[in-house]
C-alpha cells in the first residue's frame, strides 16, 4: 500500500539575495519478496518538501504522486540461469511557479539486501534490455509516458539524490505537469536463499523560485530588486513594453502610476507622485495616508518604521496638503514639509515651452497648458490608448523636500537621506554627479543629453508642472518648466533636483532650496 505525507520547512540562508530551491522527494520502498513460489512487491512512498522564503518571489510548490498506490509482482525461480520478473508504477510531477527544476531518481544503495539473511542482488553493471538481463542482478528504467516501452534499457541506481531523468531549465514556469513510468526488472537464480530483498528508491524534484517580473505584481509595494532585475529594458521600439512597463496601484491611496524598466536598468515611475500627506484623507482601505508606515512606504529607516509629522513637529513645519499656493500655505523654510495638491491636470503639449507665468493659486489658473485629468483608481482597459498614455503626464503634487524625504531633512545636511515619501520597495533618486540610481545615470544611460524634449517625450514622461516658489508665493513656471527632488542634501538649506526648461536646458544635479515645491519621482530599490 503506497501512502503519501507532506511536510514543509522554511529556512533562511544567510545572503542577501535568494539563490537556492524548492525540493520535493517522493520515497518508494521496493521489497522483492521471494516466498517460494511467488515473489510480492509492495510500495510505500513519503513525499516530502522544503523551501527558503523569500521576499516577493513566488515560492515552487512542488507534488509527487504515484499510481497505483499498491502493487504486486509474481516470481517463480525454477532455473540456474534466472528467472525474470518486471512491474511498473506511474510518478506523477506536478510543479507551479518555478524558475526551473530537475527530476532525479536515486536509491539508499545500489544492490537489492536480504532483509533475513543479508544476501545481496546486485545492480545490472551495463544498460541491458530486459530479455537481455544478466541472472543475479536487478535495474531500473525510466521515461515518460505510461508504459515501458519494449526496448526500454534497465540500468543501476545511484545512491542518494540519483541521476537527473528530465530537466526544464526554463526561468518562469507556471505549471507543468509530468507522468514517468517507473518500470523495475529482476533475474534471480533458483538457488538463491529465500528472504526479502529491500532498497528505497528516490523520486525528487528540485525547483527555483518562480521569477516574478513587473508585469506580474499589482501594486507598488510589491516591488524587490529581484523583479526589477527579472523585467526586461523597455526597447527602442517599444516591443516588449507589455513586459517592461506597467501601471501599478499605491495601496496607501488606490491611486495607479506608470513604471517602467528603463536603459538605466532600473525601474522608474514615468508619472509623478500625487500623494496627498493628510490625516483626513481615507483610502478606499479604511486607512488615513498618514502617519506613513514602513509596510507601505519608504520609511523604515525611521524611529519605529513611522513618519507621524502630528505627533512630532513642535514648530509646525507640516501642514496637511494643500489645495491652492497663497500665503497661508507657504512656509518659506527650508525646514519645510509643506506639500500642494494644485488640481487634477495633465499637460495638453508635453514638448512645449509656454509658461503660464507666475502668480498662479493653482493650475485651474493655466488651462491653456493643462486639462483636467484625475490620477487614475484602476488600470485602463488599453494601456496602450492614447487616455493611458495620457496619465503619464499628469502634474501630481509638489512636495518641499522636508516632505518629499517624510522628514528625514532636519537631521541630514549632506548626503542621502534614508527615507522618503516613496512607497515601500522605492526611493528617491540619487542627486549630484552620482551615476548610480539618479537622474544622471539615466541621462547617460539612455543618451538624453540637454535636449528637454528627449525628457518630456517617450518613454520618460517628464512633466512641465512648474514649481510652487515660495519668494512669490505662488505656483511659477507651470507649462515651461520640470523639477524633482533627489534623495541628496547639499547642505542644510539646499537639495539636489533636476530642473527642465525651455529646450536646451536641462540640469541633472542643480542645487534648489528646499522651501520649493518640486515634482517626486521614486525608483525602485
Amino acid at each position: 500500500m503506497l501512502k503519501c505525507y507532506r511536510n514543509f520547512k522554511i529556512m533562511r540562508p544567510n545572503v542577501s539575495r535568494y539563490i537556492g530551491g524548492v525540493s520535493c522527494a517522493g520515497l518508494l520502498a521496493l521489497t522483492f519478496m521471494l516466498i517460494n513460489p511467488s515473489t510480492r512487491l509492495e510500495a510505500n512512498a513519503i513525499e516530502k518538501s522544503q523551501g527558503i522564503e523569500t521576499q516577493k518571489i513566488a515560492a515552487s510548490e512542488v507534488n509527487i504522486s504515484f499510481t497505483p498506490p499498491s502493487g504486486e509482482a509474481s516470481l517463480t525461480p525454477i532455473a540456474e540461469t534466472g528467472t525474470k520478473t518486471q512491474m511498473s508504477v506511474l510518478a506523477n510531477v506536478d510543479v507551479v511557479s518555478s524558475g526551473g527544476y530537475s527530476v532525479y531518481i536515486g536509491s539508499s544503495q545500489t544492490h537489492l539486501a536480504g532483509r533475513r539473511t543479508g544476501q545481496t542482488i546486485p545492480g545490472v553493471g551495463n544498460p541491458a534490455g530486459f530479455d537481455d538481463l544478466p541472472v543475479n542482478t536487478w535495474g531500473y528504467y525510466t521515461g515518460e509516458g505510461s508504459a515501458i516501452p519494449e526496448n526500454a534499457q534497465y540500468q543501476s541506481l545511484s545512491q542518494d539524490q540519483g541521476t537527473i531523468i528530465y530537466q526544464n531549465e526554463g526561468p518562469r514556469i507556471r505549471n507543468e505537469q509530468k507522468q514517468f513510468v517507473l518500470g523495475f526488472a529482476i533475474n534471480v537464480p533458483s538457488n538463491i536463499p529465500a528472504d526479502t530483498y529491500e532498497n528505497q528508491v528516490t523520486l525528487s524534484v528540485v525547483s527555483s523560485p518562480y521569477q516574478l517580473m513587473l508585469s506580474e505584481i499589482d501594486d507598488m509595494q510589491e516591488m524587490t530588486t529581484a523583479i526589477c532585475e527579472n523585467t526586461p529594458i523597455l526597447t527602442d521600439d517599444s516591443s516588449n513594453i507589455s513586459l517592461a512597463s506597467k501601471q501599478l496601484r499605491d495601496v496607501r491611496d488606490g491611486k495607479y502610476y506608470w513604471v517602467t524598466k528603463l536603459k538605466d536598468g532600473n525601474c522608474w515611475m514615468t508619472q509623478n507622485l500625487d500623494l496627498d500627506l493628510s490625516y483626513d484623507v481615507v483610502t478606499e482601505t479604511g486607512k488615513a495616508v498618514l502617519p506613513l508606515l514602513k509596510e507601505t512606504s519608504d520609511v523604515e529607516s525611521l524611529p519605529n518604521g513611522t513618519w507621524d509629522p502630528q505627533a512630532d513637529d513642535p514648530e509646525g513645519l507640516f501642514a496637511p496638503t494643500a489645495t491652492s499656493v497663497n500665503e497661508n500655505t507657504i512656509l518659506a523654510n527650508s525646514a519645510g514639509m509643506r506639500s500642494w495638491s494644485l488640481g487634477d491636470y495633465r499637460i495638453t503639449d508635453p514638448g512645449g515651452t509656454g509658461s503660464c507665468g507666475d502668480g498662479r493659486a493653482s493650475l485651474a489658473e493655466c488651462t491653456q497648458y493643462f486639462t483636467m485629468m484625475a490620477t487614475p483608481t484602476k488600470p485602463f482597459e488599453n494601456p496602450t490608448s492614447a487616455e493611458a498614455m495620457n496619465a503619464h503626464y499628469l502634474v501630481g503634487n509638489y512636495y518641499q523636500w522636508g516632505a518629499a524625504v517624510a522628514g528625514a531633512g532636519n537631521n541630514t545636511s549632506s548626503g542621502e537621506a534614508p527615507s522618503s515619501i516613496c512607497p515601500k520597495g522605492w526611493r528617491l533618486p540619487a542627486g549630484g554627479t552620482s551615476m548610480t540610481d539618479s537622474f544622471a545615470g539615466l541621462q547617460a544611460a539612455g543618451n538624453l543629453g540637454a535636449d528637454v524634449n528627449n525628457w518630456t517625450s517617450a518613454p520618460y514622461y517628464f512633466v512641465r508642472g512648474g514649481i510652487v516658489f515660495q519668494s512669490s508665493d505662488s505656483l511659477r513656471h507651470a507649462g515651461h518648466s520640470h523639477y524633482s527632488w533627489s534623495s541628496t542634501a547639499v547642505s542644510d538649506t539646499r537639495a539636489y533636483d533636476i530642473v527642465l526648461y525651455a529646450t536646451n536646458g536641462t540640469n541633472v544635479s542643480e542645487a534648489n532650496n528646499r522651501m520649493f515645491g518640486n515634482s517626486v519621482r521614486c525608483l525602485a530599490r
